[in-house]
Order: C-alpha cells, then sequence, then structure tokens
C-alpha cells in the first residue's frame, strides 16, 4: 500500500510516518520505482507505536518494546511507578515547606526521594552546568535505574572525582557554538540520536551495512574545510583532550560500569562494535 493508505489505516501524520522510519522502527520495502510499499505489518506496528507514544514511551523503550514484545512493559511499567512514588513524595516534602515543618522531617523525606531517583537524575542535580550535561547526556539511555545498595560505594568515588576535576570553561566562541548546536538539534533528536547508537550497538553487521553510505558521507564531512574551521569541533577535541589529560577515561569509566549494570553490557557490545568497524574500514 502506499503512504496515503497508511495515513488513513493509523491515523498517523506523514511527517510521523517518516520520523518512524528514519529511526528504523518500520522499514518498509521498495518498489522498482523507488516508492515505499507499505506491509499489514507496518500498519500494525505504527498502530503499536502509536499506542506507546500516547502513554508516554520513548523511542528506545519503544525499540525495545518491539523487539522484545510485551515483557518489557512490566521494566517500563516499574519505571513509571518509581516516578509516581517519587512524584508523591516530592509533593510531601513541598507540603512540609508550606507549613513550616522542621529540618529534620524534611531532610528525612528527601533522604527517601534519593533513594529512589534514577542513577542519571542523581548525577545530573550534583553536576548541573555543562561539563556534567556533556559527561551523561550521552549515557542517559543506560542510567534510567536506580542506584544498588551495594554500588553506593563506586557511585560515590566517581562522585568525588568528577567534583574535583578542574573547571572547564568556555570561550564566548564557544558558547556561541553550542547555542546555534541547541538549535539545530533539541531533545528528542538527542534521544533520536542515542536510540540510533544503541541500534547500532546491539547489532552492528545490520546497522552498519544500513547505513554504509551515511557513514561514508560522515568521514568526508569530517575532513571538509568547513567542519575543521566549525566551533563545535574545536570544543569537541578540546573536551576530548580534557578528558584525556585528567584521566577521565580511565578512572570515571570504570567506576561507571561498576554501578551501572546496563552501561556496563553496552561498553562490551561497544567494544566488538569497535573491532568490527575497524575491520570493515
Amino acid at each position: 500500500m502506499q503512504r496515503s493508505e497508511l495515513q488513513q489505516r493509523t491515523g498517523l501524520t506523514r511527517k510521523a510516518i517518516a520520523y518512524y522510519e528514519e529511526v528504523g522502527l518500520i522499514q518498509p520495502e521498495r518498489e522498482s520505482n523507488n516508492y515505499r510499499s507499505y506491509r499489514e505489518e507496518d500498519v500494525q506496528t505504527l498502530q503499536l507505536i502509536h499506542t506507546y507514544r500516547r502513554l508516554g514511551l520513548s523511542i528506545p523503550q519503544i525499540r525495545l518494546c518491539l523487539t522484545q514484545g510485551k515483557s518489557c512493559l512490566y521494566s517500563i511499567l516499574r519505571t513509571h511507578q518509581i516516578q509516581s512514588d517519587l512524584n508523591q513524595l516530592r509533593q510531601q516534602v513541598l507540603n512540609l515547606l508550606l507549613h513550616d515543618a522542621s529540618d529534620v522531617e524534611v531532610q528525612a523525606q528527601l533522604q527517601k526521594i534519593e533513594v529512589q531517583q534514577t542513577i542519571f537524575e542523581r548525577l545530573s542535580q550534583a553536576f548541573p552546568g555543562f561539563l556534567g550535561q556533556y559527561l551523561f547526556a550521552s549515557y542517559e539511555p543506560f542510567l534510567q535505574e536506580p542506584l544498588e545498595q551495594d554500588k553506593q560505594q563506586a557511585f560515590s568515588k566517581f562522585i568525588q572525582f568528577v567534583d574535583a576535576l578542574p573547571p572547564f570553561e568556555l570561550s564566548n566562541a564557544e558558547k556561541q557554538a553550542l547555542e546555534q548546536a541547541d538549535q539545530l538539534m533539541g531533545m528528542e533528536e538527542m534521544r533520536q540520536v542515542s536510540a540510533q547508537r544503541i541500534q547500532a550497538i546491539e547489532n552492528f553487521d545490520k546497522w552498519y551495512e544500513e547505513h554504509r553510505e551515511v557513514l561514508d558521507q560522515y568521514e568526508s564531512l569530517k575532513q571538509s574545510a568547513a567542519y575543521e574551521k566549525s566551533g563545535i569541533k574545536q570544543l569537541y577535541e578540546r573536551l576530548q583532550q580534557y578528558l584525556q589529560d585528567t584521566h577521565y577515561y580511565e578512572i570515571a569509566i570504570p567506576l561507571l560500569r561498576t554501578f551501572s549494570k546496563r552501561y556496563e553490557e553496552y561498553y562490551r557490545q561497544m567494544l566488538r562494535a569497535n573491532e568490527l568497524y575497524v575491520k570493515a574500514q
């Protein structure tokens, strides 16, 4: 069927369907004239995607549900329950503050909140500036879990190490380059990039074949004069040098792998994908 019929049957806009194609949630066939041809299973998949989106699921969560089936919903339901419990606790604390409760009462409730927060939330609160955002944004999909009690020591060491890092100052030109980048890529686009990266790591062979042309274009872009002069490139290189000089990769990453099971799994998959990518060159 053509996209117009697909729109009618699913109730989705053209842009929504194109977006789900772009992130790889559906993969229509191509006819001889290069037109897309959608199947009955694409209708069912899009209807399911639409349901999940209306429930507030992210693209990475939807991808997981499409590959693993309804079993993934147990984990998502647990995450939603945690957030619901956290919101109730926050309302209780706000009510305590409103009625001038003692600091002891307030701190006791705040401690309950901290225990149930995800690792990502705790790190984001500990380091709200640019460096913290840069360090943790790419890890976000793997840090959506509460910190286990036996991982507290590794987490504390990580916090202490990052907190002791020397300041990373941004020049006016770098701040301007970041503002321009933020205008080009919002939070949804950033999540899309994360979802694509996870997809690449989980099934590198298939992903590489499907994106070989894009990768070649990306490598060409990195060699272009425009990219060489861009403020983002210079900032990225300076950040990489900063992390190397401060031994972030040697000290912080092993700690991160210790207190986050999901990141440890991703890290091992990433090493394998990197080996395959090097061989493919």
